[in-house]
């Protein structure tokens, strides 16, 4: 078993209470049991610390040499570009749009813009106010 388990989840603090001198699980706050599980928690806190800052050291150097993180995009500009050109010409609905670009449609959604564009409001619609 592994100390940094330990300060993860309680299950793995009730397995290792007998390792320690607790033979009961209640016990775990008494006087005698808390001073043996502090310093493993500290480890245990000490150790996520160090995963935590050699991660974001891995990162950072990844981005210095030009890697970026995450899932590739799967509507590339052609793409893109195809899907607008579709829904402009207002003859394909979103689904058919989605099934040409082998997507789903909240990614053509996502992509594309999709505003409306109203009408100003006529003169018959505007009220007379003071007639």
């Amino acid at each position: 078993m592994r100390v940094s388990r330990l300060g993860r989840e309680p299950q793995w603090a009730a397995a290792m209470a007998p390792k320690v001198g607790c033979t009961e699980i209640a016990r775990l706050q008494s006087p005698y049991c808390l001073p043996r599980f502090v310093p493993l928690s500290l480890m245990t806190e000490y150790e996520a610390a160090l995963i935590r800052e050699r991660t974001q050291a891995g990162l950072a150097a990844a981005r210095a040499r030009g890697r970026r993180g995450g899932r590739k995009p799967k509507m590339t500009t052609a793409l893109i570009d195809k899907a607008q050109r579709m829904y402009d010409a207002r003859q394909f609905t979103m689904a058919e749009i989605a099934t040409s670009c082998g997507v789903s449609p909240m990614t053509i959604y996502r992509n594309i813009h999709t505003t409306q564009h109203t009408a100003p409001p006529t003169p018959s619609t505007a009220t007379n106010q003071g007639h």
